[in-house]
C-alpha cells in the first residue's frame, strides 16, 4: 500500500478478512480513500 501526501489518499490497498475460519477473503483495490468514521470505531 502506498499513502498519498495528503494522507487520505491510498494506492494499491490488498485488505484480508479473516473474520471466517473455514476461508479467508481479500480485496484489491488500485486506488481508495482512507478516513476515519463519524462514530470513530474504524
Amino acid at each position: 500500500m502506498e499513502k498519498e501526501s495528503d494522507g487520505q489518499h491510498i494506492n494499491n490497498v490488498l485488505v484480508y478478512d479473516q473474520t471466517n475460519s473455514l476461508q479467508d477473503n481479500s480485496v484489491i483495490a488500485a486506488k481508495g480513500l482512507m478516513k476515519i468514521s463519524t462514530d470513530k470505531q474504524f
